[in-house]
């Protein structure tokens, strides 16, 4: 992909080519170039009990309330104590 958008001249050309979008190919060449060919290979999954992991209770009651309330949104719903960030990922 690399030598592909340096012989276009446009990264943009080149993903399309190839089907990648543009932030996964900036993804990509950012771990070649760090880390070389090592960089490419797959990255090991994130563990299901991840410190950053949203509890099963929380994603539960999260969409409790969303279907009670499909008005409210997630900043509205953000009173639970995560983000609407976390919120719109539930």
């Amino acid at each position: 992909m690399l030598e592909l958008a340096r012989e276009l001249g446009n990264v943009a050309a080149a993903c399309q080519r190839r089907g990648m979008d543009r932030t996964s190919f900036y993804e990509w060449k950012r771990r070649f170039q760090t880390h070389g060919f090592e960089g490419l290979k797959d990255l090991r999954p994130i563990h299901k009990s991840h410190p950053q992991t949203t509890p099963p209770e929380i994603v539960e009651k999260i969409k409790v309330l969303a279907l009670e309330h499909p008005s409210w949104g997630c900043n509205r719903l953000e009173g639970i104590g995560v983000s609407s960030m976390t919120i719109r990922r539930s």
